[in-house]
């Protein structure tokens, strides 16, 4: 009787946990560019091309849309159809044709940082309930020191949990850094700059079905929230519920001072200047 309630529950857990990420994958057409201000206000806009649309949404989201936007269609993502080769031990990702598990990339985040003391630092920024953990690495001389006449630099990936390549390409950055100190511009970079990387924002939407493996990966997080748009209006207002990784990188903002800083996505070309939520013509 025990074991049947015991499994009872755990199915239950795991429909829960399902009902939490619905995301929708839907297609349209737009009149004119200019549509798509209200639009992205609304639902999550992927791409354009010419006058098509893709685009993701939770179930409050579509409604809304459904509200402004009566023909569309729902579509199937493009990662469903790839296959991905796991690299299950950290000699694995040696010559980067591989993603990582979840367990090797934090193993290995944690390994830069034992490995090049001098220079590397690990941060915990917040653990999700999940257990996964926002870690962000700083590189630079004079790693320990906390107050410095030096410009901080700020590079984060994969605010989409689906946008996989991001994670991968700001991990390699790292290893390149630490390991390339003798080369005249990384030493001259270290020498002058603080330079803080966290390649993996959204790590319940990249390993959305379990840690070993980004097959079913997600652009939004675990509660159905685009990360990349719950943080404030710049006129103060709030977007949405504030998800635990949203706080964690505004709290994280706020204990520093950027000069520069880099939120690396993937998919489709695109510039955003700040700020990016007014539709008026930038100043150049």
């Amino acid at each position: 009787m025990r074991l049947f309630l015991t499994s009872v529950f755990l199915i239950m857990t795991n429909i829960g946990l399902l009902a939490q990420t619905i995301e929708h994958h839907i297609v349209f057409e737009i009149s004119s560019r200019s549509e798509l201000d209200s639009l992205s206000k609304i639902i999550s806009i992927d791409k354009v091309v010419d006058n098509q649309v893709w685009a993701y949404a939770n179930n409050e989201e579509l409604a809304q849309f459904k509200l402004v936007k009566q023909k569309f269609e729902f579509c199937e993502p493009e990662a469903s159809k790839a296959t991905y080769a796991m690299a299950t031990t950290i000699a694995q990702m040696a010559d980067w044709n591989r993603y990582p598990t979840y367990n090797v990339y934090d193993s290995m985040m944690r390994q830069y940082a034992t490995t090049f003391p001098n220079i590397c630092q690990l941060t915990e920024l917040v653990t999700l309930e999940s257990g996964r953990q926002l870690l962000a690495l700083k590189i630079s001389s004079q790693v320990s020191q906390t107050t410095t006449n030096k410009p901080e630099i700020f590079c984060s990936a994969n605010i989409h949990g689906n946008e996989c390549v991001c994670m991968v390409t700001t991990l390699r950055l790292c290893d390149y850094l630490l390991n390339n100190q003798s080369d005249l511009f990384v030493k001259r970079l270290l020498d002058s700059t603080e330079i803080w990387i966290l390649p993996l924002v959204n790590p319940d939407g990249m390993y959305q079905n379990d840690n070993n493996t980004i097959d079913g990966a997600t652009r939004y997080n675990v509660n159905s929230y685009d990360l990349n748009r719950n943080f404030p209006y710049i006129n103060g207002t709030s977007k949405k519920v504030r998800q635990l990784e949203t706080q964690a990188m505004m709290d994280f903002y706020a204990a520093h001072h950027f000069s520069l800083a880099l939120c690396i996505h993937a998919g489709d070309e695109c510039f955003n200047y700040p700020w990016d939520t007014w539709s008026r013509l930038t100043a150049d």
